[in-house]
């Protein structure tokens, strides 16, 4: 064996052994407590299971319902839309009541991107003060010639108004920004409703219409 191939030998048998004991202790697949509760309470995945266990830990926040939705649904949900034009605000103020955000996109999932976060428990913790606003980023938001202003940030936005806040800080994309993120345009209500997919069939629909959701699993 090469001299060189010998040295580096303990380093890759470390590393192989490193990358071993992460898998196996489950931090690879480590999901937030809602979702690593969902196989536990619904062993068989059953819809009606799952639509009651969401509908429980979402207790207390406003959220419209939680429902089985039809696998085409986000398929379609996911057909980009046009974009309204974009326009510059006289006035760019560093908080908005967050009633005011329309959502670009027709559904979300309710993990973050880093899986360890979703947007359920993160409003759980918006709600009880143990998360401020000002611990997160700002919402990214833009405005429409026709004075609408959207949300860029959808899983923040999500968890603040299912924690029933009203005023939340935001940073103004420039135009350039929203025309690089134009795809995530596929909302087909006006940007009030948007449907957050927690398993494969069952969504949880949250309206920004002040309402604070009907609660009513179905």
């Amino acid at each position: 064996m090469p001299h060189k191939a010998r040295l580096l030998l303990p380093v890759l048998l470390f590393i192989a052994v490193s990358i071993g004991a992460w898998r196996a202790s489950g931090a690879e697949d480590a999901l937030p407590p809602a979702f690593a509760g969902m196989s536990q309470a619904c062993p068989t995945s059953s819809s009606n299971c799952l639509v009651a266990y969401f509908g429980d830990i979402t207790e207390g926040l406003c959220v419209d319902t939680i429902t089985v939705v039809a696998t085409r649904y986000w398929k379609d949900s996911r057909e980009p839309r046009p974009l309204p034009r974009y326009a510059r605000p006289k006035n760019r103020p560093g908080r908005l009541s967050v009633r005011r955000l329309l959502f670009m996109q027709d559904s979300a999932s309710g993990l973050f991107t880093d899986r360890r976060y979703d947007v359920i428990d993160l409003a759980k913790d918006l709600k009880t003060g143990r998360v401020k606003t000002g611990d997160l980023p700002s919402i990214e938001v833009w405005q429409d010639t026709n004075g609408r202003i959207w949300t860029m940030s959808h899983r923040r936005t999500l968890a603040m108004i299912m924690a029933g806040l009203d005023q939340v800080p935001v940073r103004w994309a420039d135009e350039s920004t929203v025309l690089q993120n134009r795809s995530q345009l596929t909302s087909t209500n006006g940007g009030k409703k948007i449907t957050v997919w927690l398993a494969d069939n069952v969504g949880m629909v949250v309206k920004n219409d002040g309402s604070c959701g009907s609660r009513t699993p179905r």
